[in-house]
């Protein structure tokens, strides 16, 4: 189910024929193609509660209530049986619960001989396996899916632990054992040690008490752990669109925000400014991230309010929320925040400025605008909030306009997500198998590289001081250990995560990795030098991204070397001899119609302009496919509540995307993530924009991009570096282009 909105509805219901009232939560049904999304949704959100219907608004749309029968109830002091523990988290059975897990168990031996072989393990399914230091069977959920191996990590769902176990080990569940919710609740706890933890395990009469999601075990009644409360500020506040706001800049990030205080906070902030300054708070007695604070900053020895934002051991990153900068402190200096100190929302605002700067221009901008009066006015370009900052009603010009800096950013890190490959057109070129990053994309290592990776590999190996990275920004090069072997490997980062987080594809075998910023080292300049050893290519079979055909896939390719040989289309073609491997569907897919136009079209092609990207650069779309557009576009808006929301958003991920202006689903392909905020281009008009992270949906293999070509083509204009990109000018290509009987002709250049 995919959650709508939180509200509380009090809703009667009966129970024992007893009208009661219970808070109600609204809810939209997803469909039950998607049940496999919902079994990991229920299996992994650390379960708390099992959710009854209790009401049908229709349209897909229920009310839901919480069955108390198997909730842990805040402030509560809740009977169990701790399982398992982990950093920071125990898993428990509530005691009432306890004959459920012996009937789940019962069952399991009644029926252990007859279950058949999970035939598609994927992230997610419930399934039976058994545990490796008893041989017992149990219920658990497929947490992830490690191909190289042919195993996957299981979470046993009524305990708590995980293990790895072979793919051919799991077995289907019989359908009344997945209706039962999984029985142990996972719990957090913070600040508490470990071992005082696994204590609990081997304890009777232990009980536990959950408040703000945190829990506090009790043994006999007596407290082991010790849980408080965090202290919370409230949210910024939103500045309006479309108006002068005056005020003051209090801070440029080295990530390219601006944080700005209105003046209408000037006076309480400056109030409380005066008050903290006679504080002496003690220190806090557990840290934890997204905690508020205070803490002096190292500077002026002031006291500030602060937030955490990361734990490193014994180090701590705080954002000061009053002014918009960072420090990292050791924790003995994190302090107490009063009480009547976290009323006030934070006074930093941050805005993104609609002009961009790098980190060399960043300490001009902030002397251009810190300190300084000004007034900022945020308004909408294309789909995201930008801020104009004004001196005097004349607008402060520093970096370079965000579009045009978006378009010279596509066109450095294109190559990187497999748009283009590097392969020459119709040469059959020797490689080995780098990394399959599905069915459609494919990383390989020409094996006229083997010895400059090799000399890579030897440079890697031989280099003894690393620095560390201290700044990241997609493209970045960089060095850093891949998880599964330890071993250094050079890297690009692809996608920036937020909390410290990255993506980074390691660049001579095509294999990409979430990892933290304080894991990446600077590369040096003879690593960086030299040119990038794996290339993309796709590929033109018509076979579902499925885990079995990800196998089949890689088996066939990672026995030994093969040829590769990539088509005018951009698709690639693998062979070993005379024998073309795997199935091809001729050139793409059956139902690909694409509409390709090259330099040796002699014949004019009818087309109609999409979009103007710049007044040397325009889209547009061929007449011939104009019906077949029409009807993916009646496809994706019949899909509608039934598109599954993306989880994870790397660059390069084909989505469904809704566009602002008009608000109708369309196909994109994502080009930059920056924290929650992603930039698409939409493949079928050629148009970009930027969306919340949460507002995108996987796009279905029926409307894929393999199954149906962009309909947009990107044209060149002759002679168009030689304008100026100004609205005017593209005013004037708009009026020449936005014409009936429009063509073009490639050929004529």
């Amino acid at each position: 189910m995919a959650f709508l909105n939180i509200k509380d509805l009090k809703t009667v219901v009966k129970k024992d024929d007893t009208k009661v009232m219970a808070q109600a939560i609204r809810c939209r049904m997803m469909d039950m193609n998607n049940s496999k999304e919902l079994e990991y949704l229920l299996a992994t959100q650390e379960y708390q509660v099992k959710l009854v219907c209790c009401a049908v608004e229709g349209n897909g749309v229920v009310l839901v209530r919480e069955e108390a029968e198997e909730m842990l109830v805040e402030g509560e002091n809740e009977p169990v049986v701790v399982t398992h523990v982990a950093h920071g988290k125990v898993w428990a059975t509530l005691t009432r619960q306890m004959e459920k897990v012996d009937m789940v168990m019962n069952q399991l031996k009644k029926f252990g001989g007859t279950l058949k072989t999970l035939s598609d393990v994927t992230v997610g399914r419930l399934a039976a396996g058994k545990f490796s230091e008893d041989g017992q069977m149990y219920r658990c959920v497929v947490e992830d899916v490690l191909l190289g191996e042919k195993k996957g990590v299981v979470r046993y769902v009524d305990f708590g632990n995980k293990e790895k176990l072979g793919l051919g080990e799991l077995y289907e569940l019989p359908e009344d054992l997945l209706r039962v919710p999984s029985l142990a609740v996972c719990v957090k706890v913070e600040g508490v040690d470990r071992n005082k933890l696994e204590e609990l395990v081997y304890e009777e009469n232990v009980s536990v008490v959950v408040e703000n999601k945190f829990g506090t075990f009790f043994i006999d009644g007596k407290n082991m752990t010790d849980t408080h409360l965090v202290a919370t500020l409230p949210p910024p506040l939103v500045l309006p669109l479309h108006c002068h706001v005056e005020g003051e800049v209090v801070h440029v990030s080295p990530g390219g925000l601006i944080w700005f205080t209105p003046a209408y906070l000037s006076s309480s902030l400056d109030k409380m400014m005066d008050r903290l300054s006679v504080l002496s708070p003690t220190p806090v007695i557990r840290v934890m991230v997204d905690m508020a604070c205070t803490a002096r900053y190292s500077e002026d020895g002031e006291l500030y309010r602060a937030k955490v934002k990361e734990v490193f051991n014994d180090k701590v990153k705080v954002f000061f929320v009053d002014f918009g900068n960072e420090e990292t402190k050791n924790v003995e200096e994190m302090l107490e925040i009063p009480e009547d100190f976290l009323d006030f929302p934070p006074a930093a605002i941050d805005i993104v400025p609609a002009r961009i700067f790098n980190r060399e221009q960043r300490e001009e901008v902030e002397e251009l605008l810190c300190g300084k009066k000004v007034s900022v006015m945020l308004t909408v370009e294309g789909g995201r909030e930008f801020a104009r900052v004004y001196m005097d009603k004349e607008e402060v010009v520093f970096g370079q306009e965000r579009s045009s800096a978006r378009r010279e950013m596509m066109k450095n890190i294109q190559p990187l997500h497999g748009d283009l490959s590097g392969l020459p057109i119709g040469v059959g070129i020797p490689a080995n198998l780098g990394y399959l990053d599905s069915v459609r994309e494919v990383w390989v290592i020409p094996t006229k590289v083997q010895e400059k990776l090799d000399k890579v590999m030897d440079m890697l190996a031989g280099q003894q001081d690393w620095e560390k990275e201290d700044h990241a920004e997609v493209g970045t090069m960089c060095v850093t250990m891949f998880s599964e072997d330890q071993v250094l490997y050079r890297a690009m980062v692809i996608t920036l995560l937020g909390a410290g987080k990255v993506v980074v594809r390691f660049v001579d075998f095509g294999n990409h990795e979430e990892k933290f910023l304080s894991e990446l080292w600077k590369i040096t300049p003879a690593l960086k030098a030299v040119e990038h050893c794996a290339e993309s290519v796709k590929t033109s079979w018509g076979m579902e991204d499925s885990l079995v055909n990800r196998e089949m896939v890689e088996e066939v390719l990672g026995k030994e070397e093969f040829m590769v040989e990539v088509d005018e289309q951009g698709f690639a073609t693998f062979y070993r001899g005379d024998d073309v491997l795997l199935p091809l569907v001729d050139s793409a897919p059956t139902d690909v119609n694409p509409m390709v136009i090259t330099a040796d079209d002699s014949d004019d092609v009818a087309v109609a302009l999409s979009y103007i990207e710049s007044v040397g650069v325009v889209w547009v779309t061929p007449v011939a496919v104009q019906e077949m557009l029409d009807s993916l576009m009646g496809q994706l808006a019949d899909m509608g509540d039934k598109l599954v929301p993306l989880k994870d958003v790397v660059v390069g991920s084909m989505v469904v995307a809704r566009y602002m202006e008009d608000m109708e689903l369309y196909r994109a392909r994502v080009v930059e993530v920056v924290d929650s905020k992603v930039t698409v281009i939409f493949i079928d008009y050629g148009n970009y924009q930027v969306s919340d992270s949460s507002s995108l949906y996987k796009l279905p293999i029926e409307v894929s991009e393999d199954r149906v070509a962009p309909s947009a083509v990107k044209v060149i204009m002759p002679g168009g570096e030689e304008w100026e990109d100004t609205e005017e000018n593209r005013e004037v290509v708009e009026a020449l282009l936005e014409k009936e009987n429009l063509t073009l002709n490639m050929s004529m250049g």
